[in-house]
């Protein structure tokens, strides 16, 4: 009025209204996403031979736990050369994703290096549906492998992690071989 500004207060329920308003906004957006997601699975899965470079903890962690996207119940992954030691990050991760690997229904078949302590392939066995086992002991490799449907996986867990996943059908079944 008179160019001077005036404000008033509006009722605080108006807040509810606006916040109910986003999360119709947010669930429309989920609803188009949800029906482009199949559409968008047809274009990245196909048989062609890809590579993917993952670095550090996070994208050692994606890269491991793309088997889910592919694997179903009852169905395994085969994994050789584990390393005996690792950051106690690794154990605290394997522990989390054996229990999401059971609620999955997937198995595993694990080979560790020599000098895995025998406290460690105790503990992976008493997880459902994981069978782990010592590599023969002339088999030794800083680096270890996971091989499932036609993605193969090299992991190296230095300082800096590094995986380098490749698909492949041949490849993983020369792995698997």
């Amino acid at each position: 009025k008179e160019k001077t500004k005036y404000f008033k207060a509006e009722n605080p329920n108006k807040i509810i209204e606006y916040l109910k308003e986003k999360k119709n906004k947010i669930e429309e957006s989920e609803e188009k996403i949800n029906s482009l997601i199949p559409a968008l699975l047809k274009l990245t899965t196909n048989d062609e031979t890809s590579t993917s470079v993952y670095e550090g903890f996070k994208g050692f962690q994606t890269a491991f736990e793309h088997y889910y996207q592919k694997l179903k119940k009852g169905e395994e992954y085969y994994s050789w050369g584990v390393y005996p030691f690792q950051d106690e990050k690794y154990h605290i991760y394997w522990e989390r994703d054996h229990l999401r690997r059971k609620k999955s229904g997937i198995k595993c078949k694990i080979l560790f290096n020599h000098g895995t302590d025998k406290e460690i392939l105790k503990n992976r066995n008493s997880f459902w549906g994981c069978e782990a086992r010592y590599m023969p002991s002339s088999m030794k490799t800083p680096a270890w492998f996971i091989t499932y449907k036609n993605v193969t996986g090299i992991f190296l867990q230095g300082k800096k992690p590094i995986v380098v996943e490749i698909i492949n059908q041949e490849i993983a079944d020369s792995f698997k071989a």
